[in-house]
């Protein structure tokens, strides 16, 4: 019986060492210096208000128009995962007023008829 008891803490107690240690290595990696890859670590990391003001800050530096490009999209997009619903439909307007033949021009619109169905909020 001490044995089972033994060994059941011994595992127990391995996993939540492993557990530590995999939160630990996780928050000791750093978002890069530069907005533009501050805010894709963000994004990425799914922390969306920190990535909104980063590639926001990113915008107003400037960065290159392929980049500008997918910057623009990927604020809307952060806004509006953020839940900021009124400022991520100004950001898609933007967005599709600045490239109206892209594909994510089309992908825009449909997160503004998503926020307009699902959240009853009108840019308008």
């Amino acid at each position: 019986m001490n044995v089972k008891r033994f060994v059941l803490y011994g595992i127990v107690g391995c996993i939540a060492v492993w557990v530590l240690a995999s939160y630990r290595a996780n928050k000791a990696v750093a978002p890069p210096l530069d907005p533009f890859g501050r805010a894709e670590w963000y994004y990425f990391a799914s922390e969306y208000e920190d990535a909104a003001a980063a590639y926001q800050e990113a915008l107003r530096i400037g960065l290159d128009e392929p980049k500008a490009k997918d910057a623009r999209f990927k604020w809307a997009r952060s806004l509006h995962e953020g839940g900021k619903y009124h400022q991520a439909l100004s950001a898609y307007d933007d967005f599709i007023r600045r490239y109206p033949t892209s594909d994510e021009a089309n992908r825009a619109q449909g997160h503004i008829e998503w926020i307009r169905q699902n959240k009853g909020i009108s840019n308008d």
